[in-house]
């Protein structure tokens, strides 16, 4: 309801047991990268360095919920189920919340 009255998406991050923070996060489109590799490959492509930094580009990048909801503005994130996640996440997901933003380490 809050969604539609603001016109935003509503995100759901559904937490679970064990959910950590790449799973509400992001994740890699590992068969599009393996691809643009073997594609590479086959051009002749050697330098490593130019190959990784390609991979690890943002068009690879799978936004998951915590991420879309920072990236799309506005938004309304639900994060449903808080308390079967452990304190680890709980203290990342207020952390994160608290600043709105994140660092994607391979970027």
């Amino acid at each position: 309801a809050l969604a539609e009255v603001l016109g935003a998406p509503l995100i759901r991050l559904q937490c679970h047991e064990g959910i950590d923070a790449s799973q509400a996060l992001y994740d890699w489109d590992f068969p599009r990268q393996l691809l643009h590799l073997r594609a590479a490959e086959a051009a002749g492509v050697t330098d490593a360095d130019r190959l990784e930094r390609e991979l690890y580009d943002r068009r690879f990048l799978l936004a998951r919920p915590l991420l879309r909801a920072l990236q799309t503005q506005p938004s309304v994130l639900l994060v449903d189920e808080i308390d079967r996640a452990d304190d680890e996440f709980e203290a990342f997901l207020l952390e994160v919340l608290s600043e709105f933003q994140v660092t994607v380490p391979e970027l």
